[in-house]
């Protein structure tokens, strides 16, 4: 198993690049260097797999992803799926010429990719005593076909053929698929898994947020829509289908919308906020020289009152009486 083996230097922790990123990107970075590299730092990578094993979305994933890409200057060539590692060779260098002939035939699993010239091209960290041998072995090395991984090309721009957009997705951008049916091209908050034969996944995006804080107005629409993509995740069996998700989310929150308004009730005069279970004082005080009347009580005879006796002559107080 040492063909899996891969190095870290720990001084990584100290790098100013690495440590500007967010504890989800060094994870993404993390993941990126140790689970599906191979020995040459130039490999086909799976972002699809990477956000099932690291158990996030798959948008989730190439945001914080193309984040790390920028960040630590790697190169992606999103078309061909092939991920590289400019400075792999100064923290995973070969030991010896036999060593680097056998990792330099990992690059036979490799499809047709312009990343492979810069690759070729970069001797800086690679000890000048194997230099001969990788001329030689790379020069003998013939990547896979492009017709054997599909027609879709190495992409538009500089250097690599790569689209900026590809290599460094900013947040909210508009992901692969394009934007949601009817055009919508909001910021995305949250993606939510699906299941059928249409999308794999499907956008909340901000304009619909807005929409559904309009529409249940007692309700916290963020926390709820978290709460039910969390719910989503635990229970694959029960995934809806792209179409159905809006459907989902509304009555997701239209039950908590009611759960709410029982709580806590309105009432005729508008008073609101009051603890469950407690009506507010609605109590209509009566009119000046009005009676006041006790309350009649189901059951409950109402009690007359006492005979008070004559009253007391002018001047006699309470303790003057009786002695």
């Amino acid at each position: 198993m040492a063909q899996k083996y891969r190095k870290i230097d720990p001084r990584i922790w100290r790098d100013e690049k690495f440590a500007g990123l967010t504890p989800d990107e060094k994870l993404v970075s993390l993941y990126c260097l140790t689970a599906q590299v191979n020995r040459c730092g130039i490999f086909v990578f799976s972002p699809a797999m990477a956000a099932e094993e690291l158990g996030t979305s798959p948008q989730t994933f190439r945001e914080r992803f193309g984040r790390v890409v920028k960040a630590l200057r790697w190169r992606w060539d999103s078309d061909r799926r092939v991920l590289y590692f400019p400075r792999w060779w100064r923290y995973n260098s070969p030991e010896n010429a036999n060593v680097l002939k056998g990792c330099l035939a990992d690059l036979a699993e490799l499809p047709e990719t312009a990343l492979l010239a810069e690759f070729y091209a970069n001797l800086a960290d690679l000890p000048e005593s194997l230099h001969e041998t990788f001329r030689k072995r790379s020069g003998n090395v013939t990547p896979n076909p492009p017709e054997t991984i599909g027609n879709s090309g190495t992409g538009t721009g500089t250097g690599t053929g790569l689209r900026p957009s590809d290599a460094c997705p900013e947040p909210g951008e508009t992901p692969a698929s394009g934007p949601t049916p009817g055009g919508d091209t909001s910021p995305i908050v949250l993606t939510y898994p699906c299941v059928g034969t249409g999308p794999a996944e499907w956008p909340l995006r901000e304009s619909k947020v807005a929409e559904y804080a309009e529409a249940f107005p007692a309700v916290d629409v963020r926390a709820e829509c978290r709460k039910a993509l969390q719910w989503v995740r635990d229970n694959p069996k029960n995934r809806k289908t792209a179409d159905g998700m809006a459907r989902f989310l509304n009555n997701w929150l239209k039950r908590e919308q009611n759960a709410a308004q029982q709580l806590l009730p309105e009432t005729r005069n508008g008073l609101r906020g009051h603890r469950p279970g407690v009506r507010p004082d609605t109590r209509i005080e009566p009119p000046p020289g009005a009676e006041r009347k006790r309350p009649i009580l189901a059951g409950v005879p109402t009690p007359t009152p006492a005979d008070p006796g004559p009253a007391a002559p002018a001047g006699e107080g309470a303790g003057d009486r009786g002695g």
